[in-house]
C-alpha cells in the first residue's frame, strides 16, 4: 500500500512542481491510521487554483482557491511591517489591484509542500515560493519566501485556503 502512495504523489510532483503530500504520521501528526492519503493532490489543488489564477490573471479560478472568511498575513522581510487582510473581499482586493499594477509575467512556484493533516477536514501545509518574472525578454527571480497556509473541506467536499501566511526573505 506504501509503494503505491509513493507512485501516486509522482506525477503531482511533476505537475505541480515539487509538490507531494507527505504521510502526516511521519512528523507524528495526523488522524489516527490515516494521514493524508487521497486527500493529499485535492489539498495541494487549492495552493494550485491560487498560482495559476493569479498568473493567467484569472480571478475567478483565484478566489475558487479561497473560502468565504479568508485571510492573508504578510510578512515583509528585515523587520518591516506585516500586513493583515481579513475577508475574501479584502484579500481578493489586494490580489486584483496588485495585478492591476503588473505589466510582466509571473509565475508562482510552490515547492517543498509539506501536507499535514488537522483533523479529516482541516491541513495545513507548508511550502516554499520562488516568485519568478519575465519582462522584457529577461527572466529574473523577484522574491523567495516561505507560505504556511490553513486549508478546509468545504460542504462541496473542495479543498480552499482559509488563511495564508507568507513570509519574505529578501524585499521584491
Amino acid at each position: 500500500m506504501q509503494r503505491r502512495t509513493l507512485l501516486a504523489a509522482a506525477p503531482a510532483t511533476l505537475v505541480f512542481g515539487g509538490l507531494a503530500a507527505a504521510p502526516a504520521q511521519a512528523a507524528g501528526r495526523g488522524v489516527e491510521g490515516g494521514g493524508i492519503g487521497a486527500d493529499g493532490q485535492d489539498i495541494l489543488n487549492a495552493l494550485a487554483r491560487w498560482s495559476l489564477g493569479y498568473d493567467t490573471r484569472d480571478v475567478p479560478l483565484m478566489r475558487a482557491a479561497f473560502t468565504d472568511d479568508a485571510s492573508f498575513t504578510f510578512h515583509l522581510p528585515n523587520g518591516g511591517p506585516t500586513l493583515q487582510f481579513d475577508g475574501t473581499a479584502a484579500v481578493m482586493k489586494l490580489f486584483t489591484d496588485s495585478l492591476a499594477a503588473q505589466h510582466d509575467v509571473r509565475r508562482h512556484v510552490t515547492t517543498n509542500a509539506l501536507v499535514e493533516r488537522v483533523d479529516r477536514g482541516r491541513a495545513t501545509v507548508t511550502s516554499y515560493l520562488t516568485l519568478i518574472i519575465i519582462d522584457a525578454g529577461a527572466l529574473r527571480v523577484q522574491a523567495t519566501g516561505i507560505y504556511r497556509d490553513r486549508v478546509v473541506r468545504g460542504g462541496d467536499g473542495v479543498w480552499r485556503i482559509e488563511h495564508r501566511d507568507l513570509t519574505l526573505d529578501i524585499p521584491s
